[in-house]
């Protein structure tokens, strides 16, 4: 088995202004193209599949990879470094990867490695994920958590039928989710993940937040959003995010939603 990569790729590649979405495109359709792509976990919504941010994240059972795709002719790339790829990887509790493209065809690239076509950014090993999965409980980091809070809120607003909109400032972590509704300007919303129990069941969307005020109150308005989980096998109980499971499908449900105040510390950008 070919286990290292090719002597000549430059683990550490500089940051490009030249993107090519099909570049990006190329990569995650070879990565659910692979035997068990449909079972993966993917930190992100459709609406906004990728941010300037330029890694991108998915799970597998109890493992998470963490993903930044080189094209190793230097052609198009991505603003993610080796460095950043790491911090995230740590901070989220995954396996840095790297993914090594080529172009092919004019809008086309194909992954250098065989199998998942992903690196260990450390050892230059190729990653196989499902290698990796094993039994042992693992429980999400507050990252993952997080990340996960915020997809469920982001499904929400797009039932509503709001317009999700790119971040001002885009991080991989998704902090704030800004929105659009009808010819308002954009809002915001946090999704806060509660570790404790919620004491409050209110209904999303019998909260009527979305709907309620003038135009003038509702100008840069920005809120915080309280998101409980509920147990797999009994909707009627709750899970704190502290004892949450990668790996496994949780319910979610709003118990709490409330605009920013004043003296809050929590902001769309941190």
């Amino acid at each position: 088995m070919h286990n290292d990569i090719e002597p000549s790729l430059d683990l550490d590649p500089a940051p490009t202004k030249i993107r090519e979405e099909r570049f990006f495109t190329s990569a995650l359709d070879h990565i659910r193209a692979q035997p068990l792509g449909r079972a993966l976990h993917w930190y992100r919504w459709q609406s906004c599949p990728l941010t300037e941010t330029d890694y991108f994240i998915f799970s597998l059972g109890n493992q998470l990879f963490v993903v930044l795709v080189v094209d190793v002719d230097g052609g198009t790339g991505m603003s993610g470094t080796l460095s950043g790829l790491t911090a995230l990887a740590e901070q989220a509790k995954g396996t840095p990867c790297l993914m090594p493209m080529r172009r092919v065809r004019k809008t086309n690239w194909k992954t250098v490695e065989g199998g998942w076509g992903l690196i260990d950014a450390h050892s230059a090993k190729r990653v196989e994920p499902p290698d990796l999965v094993s039994v042992q409980p693992i429980a999400m980091s507050p990252w993952e958590l997080q990340a996960y809070s915020n997809q469920f809120l982001a499904q929400q607003l797009e039932d509503l039928g709001y317009e999700l909109l790119p971040e001002v400032n885009p991080t991989i972590a998704r902090r704030a989710i800004w929105f659009r509704r009808e010819q308002y300007e954009p809002e915001w919303v946090v999704a806060r993940p509660q570790y404790g129990f919620a004491k409050s069941l209110l209904n999303f969307v019998s909260a009527k937040l979305w709907s309620g005020g003038t135009y003038e109150a509702r100008l840069r308005r920005g809120y915080i959003a309280d998101v409980t989980f509920k147990d797999p096998a009994n909707e009627k109980k709750q899970i704190p995010g502290k004892q949450l499971l990668r790996g496994q499908t949780y319910k979610a449900l709003i118990t709490n939603i409330r605009q920013l105040r004043s003296n809050d510390t929590i902001t769309p950008f941190n």
